[in-house]
C-alpha cells in the first residue's frame, strides 16, 4: 500500500513539474514582437531608457506606477521608460541580476548601465539622477 501512495506522489509530482515547465515556456504574446529578454530591442534610437522590473503584485511595486506615469508625462519625449513584470518573465529578472523588486536600471543612449536603485524611489530622486544623466 505504501509503494502505491508513493507513486501516485511520484507521478503527482512529475505531472506539476512538466505543467510549470509548459507554462514558463509559453510566451503570453504569443511568441511574436518585442524579446522580453532584450528590453533595448524595442527602444527608441538615440533616448537613454529607466528599466523598472517588478511585478504587479508587489506593493513598492504598485506603489512605483504613479511616480513611472508623471515620469512618462514629463520626460516621455526624453526618456524612454518600461516596466518588466519579473514573476511573469523571470528571464529578464534574470538577465538583468534583479534579486529584489522593485529595481531600476537607468541605462544611457547607448544602453551601458549607469545607475541602479533597489526599492521604492520616490520621483524627486529619480529626477535628480535623470539630471545627473544630462536629461
Amino acid at each position: 500500500m505504501r509503494l502505491s501512495v508513493t507513486l501516485k506522489k511520484a507521478g503527482l509530482l512529475a505531472a506539476c513539474l512538466a505543467a510549470v515547465f509548459l507554462i514558463s515556456c509559453s510566451r503570453s504574446d504569443g511568441g511574436v514582437g518585442k524579446d522580453s529578454s532584450n528590453p533595448r530591442q524595442g527602444a527608441r534610437p538615440g533616448l537613454p531608457m529607466l528599466l523598472e522590473l517588478g511585478s504587479v503584485t508587489c506593493i513598492p511595486c504598485q506603489q512605483m506606477v504613479p511616480v513611472l506615469d508623471r515620469l512618462e508625462q514629463e520626460y516621455g519625449n526624453r526618456l524612454q521608460i518600461e516596466f518588466h513584470d519579473v514573476r511573469k518573465s523571470p528571464e529578464v529578472g534574470r538577465a538583468w541580476g534583479v534579486m529584489t523588486i522593485p529595481t531600476q536600471i537607468f541605462l544611457d543612449k547607448d544602453g551601458r548601465e549607469v545607475f541602479r536603485h533597489i526599492g521604492y524611489f520616490p520621483y524627486e530622486e529619480i529626477v535628480k539622477i535623470l539630471e545627473e544623466m544630462g536629461i
